[in-house]
């Protein structure tokens, strides 16, 4: 057995920053793919844009739309003000609204938009349009969380940008779940 010297063990516990770094990076790189790759800005709109594709095999577009509209009445309370717009049975369109915990420890309403592309087997869904509500002043989100270099601000912003994009994985994870447990009942 190897034993390390004194000065070895020293450099290690002064350096346990760094050690405790190289975890959270190596640990970072491997989580990372698992998030964050449905949630990003486009570089088409400069947006924060959520996207994910669900899929279905056996459904059809007819059927996952209407699984889909009562997906949105039994999710948003008040889907007749949510839902602003449809198309059967390839679209809907709809704007929602979410408390999430502010900078400064208040809850801040953002609103946010949704569309649901749908085609046989399989589901498109897009939220995008995050502007911050009153009794906060009107903005996009964009504005808030982000410094003029488009990097994103630190501490409580960088927060809320996790809080938004664990919202829609749920709210994407949740439509998945009720159309797949509608298809069991059939």
């Amino acid at each position: 057995m190897e034993f390390i010297s004194f000065n070895e063990y020293k450099f290690l516990l002064l350096n346990s920053n760094l050690v405790k770094s190289l975890i959270v990076l190596i640990i970072g790189l491997t989580v990372s793919p698992l998030f964050g790759q449905d949630f990003k800005v486009s570089t088409e709109t400069g947006l924060i844009t959520y996207e994910r594709i669900l899929t279905f095999d056996t459904i059809k577009a007819e059927q996952l739309f209407t699984k889909t509209k009562g997906w949105f009445v039994e999710y948003f309370r008040e889907s007749k003000e949510v839902i602003r717009g449809e198309n059967k049975p390839d679209l809907i369109k709809g704007t929602f609204m979410t408390d999430y915990p502010a900078p400064m420890k208040q809850k801040q309403p953002i609103e946010s938009d949704i569309t649901v592309r749908i085609k046989d087997g399989a589901i498109k869904v897009i939220i995008t349009k995050f502007i911050t509500a009153p009794p906060t002043n009107v903005m996009p989100l964009e504005k808030l969380i982000f410094k003029n270099d488009g990097s994103l601000k630190g501490g409580a912003f960088e927060k809320l940008y996790k809080d938004i994009e664990i919202n829609c994985q749920g709210l994407t994870d949740n439509l998945k779940i009720t159309i797949e447990k509608a298809k069991s009942d059939w």
